[in-house]
């Protein structure tokens, strides 16, 4: 998992570099800077917090369409990180922050905004990277909705703070939570019994 997160991240750099487009949107570590990246880290591990009050309200207590995602996320995530220790869990949620990151909102958002130009170019790169974020997330309608949702939130967060790190901190940081909480035995859902 971890290498498959970190050759999104080689993507976005190639990709990047082929369109010649930075994705390292206000990473830049120098004597002058070094607050402002601990500033734009710190503000990520922050930002996390909103969308994980919301995921484990929802988690516990799934109404509607909620629960197909409930079920879905039992089924088909929580099997793939079985039998990861926490420090394995921990690595595979740096890596999706750092490479997702990288690439719908360093590469994919960034690029759009520069490209069109204007107000409008800042809303057509979030939107646009946001719903292809929530695509490439589908395991259902509903779960897709959502992660276009956080792709607005991330996006939200870039524009906000100009920094990537803090979009990446905050991603890396709520597929830490949702890999640990999935994956306590409480919330697993059984499958069906298989009738003979």
């Amino acid at each position: 998992m971890v290498g498959l997160e970190l050759t999104l991240a080689l993507a976005a750099i190639g990709l990047a570099w082929l369109i010649g487009h930075s994705p390292w949107i206000g990473m830049r570590w120098t004597e002058e800077t070094v607050a402002d990246q601990l500033s734009a880290m710190g503000l990520g591990v922050i930002a996390a917090a909103p969308i994980l009050v919301v995921m484990l309200a929802a988690y516990r207590w799934p109404i509607g369409p909620l629960r197909s995602v409930r079920e879905v996320t039992s089924r088909q995530l929580v099997p793939l990180f079985e039998g990861l220790s926490v420090a394995e869990k921990a690595a595979v949620s740096l890596a999706a922050g750092l490479g997702e990151e990288l690439l719908f909102r360093g590469l994919g958002q960034a690029a759009l905004i520069d490209w069109i130009g204007g107000p409008s170019g800042m809303w057509i790169g979030l939107l646009v990277a946001s719903v292809v974020f929530g695509a490439c997330h589908w395991l259902n309608r509903t779960y897709a909705v959502l992660a276009t949702i956080m792709g607005v939130y991330f996006g939200l967060l870039l524009l906000w703070t100009g920094n990537l790190w803090t979009p990446i901190l905050a991603h890396a940081v709520y597929d830490f939570v949702a890999l640990l909480v999935l994956g306590s035995a409480e919330n697993r859902i059984p499958e069906p019994a298989k009738s003979i």
